[in-house]
C-alpha cells in the first residue's frame, strides 16, 4: 500500500475503530499463516500468481495497522504467529481449494473493509481501510477470472429474463408453500441466497473436514465434525428448495481436500478459531438471506438453523475460551469495579 498519511494522530480513536483495526488485524493475521501454508505447496502458476497477490496484501495490511496502533499507544493484538503454522506439513488441498478460499476470503473482506470505513473518522484509518477494500477488490476480481479461466467457477443459475413488468396482486406471494399452500416459483433474489449459503456450506465443509483429518485435541475435532454434519443438512435442506422447481443445485465436480491426516499444518487454536469463524459468517448470511427471502417456508427454513448455527457458534466460543486461546477484544471501562477499587495512599 502507498505510504498513509499520519494526519489526525491526535484523535483517539473511537470505539467503531478500534473494533476495526483489532478484528481486521485478527483475520489478517490469521490469513497470513493460512496463505504461507498454500504458498508452500501451491503449483498452478496462475494460482501461485493469486496466492503471492494475497499473501501480500494481508502482510502489507499488518505492517500499517502495527503502524497506526503504535502511533495511538494501542497494544498491538497477539494474533496468530510461526507457531501456529507448519511450513514442512503435507498439503491439505488441492490448489483449486486455494482459489476458493481466496476468493471467499476477498469477498468478506471487502464487507468487513465496507463496514470500517463507515465508523472511521481518523484519516489514517479511513485511508487504510478504503485501500484495502480497493485491494481486496482486485483480489476477488482475479480470483474469480482465475476460476473461469479454469473450470472452477460455480456460477449461480440461470433464470428466464422477465418479459413483462407487472405488480404483486395475492398474499399468497409471501405466504406459498405454507399451511398445505402451492408453492410459488422462486424469486430471483431467493435462488441466489440459496445459491450462496450452499456454497458456503461447501467450502466450510471442506475445511473442517481437512482440520479434523490432522486436529490433535479430541475436542476441538469433535467440534470440527460436528460443524460438517451441521453444514450438510443445509446443503440438502437448501437444495431441496432449488430442486423442487428444478433448479440446478451448486456442486464441486471433485473433493478438494487431500488424504493428509499425520502432520497437522496448523495449531489447534488457528482451526477452532477459523471454524468459528465460519460458522460467524454463516449466522450473518442467513441474517441476510431471511430478509432477502419473501416465501414463509423458506424464511422459517433459515430461522431454523439460524438458532442451530448461533448454538454451534457459543459452543465454538466456550470451547475457544477453555482453552485459553481467546484473546481479550478491546472492552469499555467497568466503572463499578473501578469505584471499588482501594485508592492509593488509603
Amino acid at each position: 500500500m502507498a505510504d498513509l498519511p499520519y494526519k489526525n494522530v491526535e484523535q483517539q480513536l473511537n470505539s467503531a475503530e478500534v473494533a476495526s483495526i483489532f478484528a481486521n488485524y485478527m483475520n489478517m493475521s490469521l490469513s497470513e499463516r493460512v496463505f504461507e501454508q498454500f504458498s508452500v505447496h501451491v503449483e498452478i502458476p496462475e494460482v501461485v500468481d493469486l496466492v503471492k497477490n494475497a499473501l501480500s496484501f494481508v502482510r502489507s495490511f499488518l505492517s500499517d495497522s502495527v503502524k497506526i496502533m503504535s502511533e495511538a499507544s494501542l497494544s498491538i493484538p497477539i494474533g496468530f504467529t510461526a507457531n501456529d503454522v507448519n511450513l514442512k506439513a503435507p498439503r491439505l488441498f488441492v490448489d483449486e481449494y486455494y482459489v476458493h478460499n481466496i476468493m471467499n476470503f476477498s469477498r468478506l473482506a471487502m464487507a468487513d473493509f465496507a463496514t470500517a470505513i463507515g465508523g472511521a473518522a481518523r484519516s489514517d484509518l479511513y485511508e487504510l481501510f478504503s485501500e484495502s477494500l480497493t485491494a481486496t477488490n482486485k483480489l476477488h476480481k482475479q480470483s474469480v477470472e482465475l476460476a473461469l479461466n479454469k473450470g472452477m467457477y460455480v456460477p449461480a443459475p440461470i433464470v428466464p429474463y422477465p418479459y413483462k413488468r407487472d405488480y404483486v396482486e395475492d398474499d399468497k406471494f409471501i405466504s406459498s408453500g405454507t399451511f398445505g399452500r402451492q408453492k410459488r416459483p422462486l424469486l430471483a433474489t431467493e435462488i441466489s441466497y440459496l445459491h450462496m449459503n450452499i456454497i458456503h456450506n461447501t467450502i466450510g465443509s471442506m475445511m473442517n473436514t481437512a482440520f479434523s483429518q490432522v486436529a490433535k485435541d479430541d475436542e476441538v475435532r469433535q467440534f470440527l465434525v460436528k460443524g460438517i454434519r451441521l453444514a450438510e443438512k443445509q446443503i440438502e435442506a437448501y437444495g431441496k428448495l432449488l430442486q423442487e422447481f428444478q433448479v440446478p443445485v451448486p456442486s464441486f465436480p471433485n473433493s478438494l481436500v487431500t488424504d493428509s491426516n499425520l502432520i497437522p499444518p496448523y495449531s489447534d487454536k488457528l482451526m477452532l478459531y477459523e471454524a468459528n469463524g465460519m460458522a460467524s459468517v454463516g449466522l450473518t448470511a442467513l441474517g441476510q438471506s431471511l430478509t432477502q427471502s419473501m416465501r414463509m417456508d423458506i424464511q422459517a427454513k433459515y430461522t431454523k438453523f439460524a438458532a442451530e448455527i448461533a448454538s454451534y457458534s457459543k459452543e465454538g466460543l466456550e470451547l475457544t475460551i477453555k482453552k485459553g486461546w481467546m484473546e481479550q477484544p478491546p472492552e469499555t471501562a467497568d466503572r463499578q469495579a473501578l469505584a471499588q477499587e482501594p485508592r492509593k495512599g488509603e
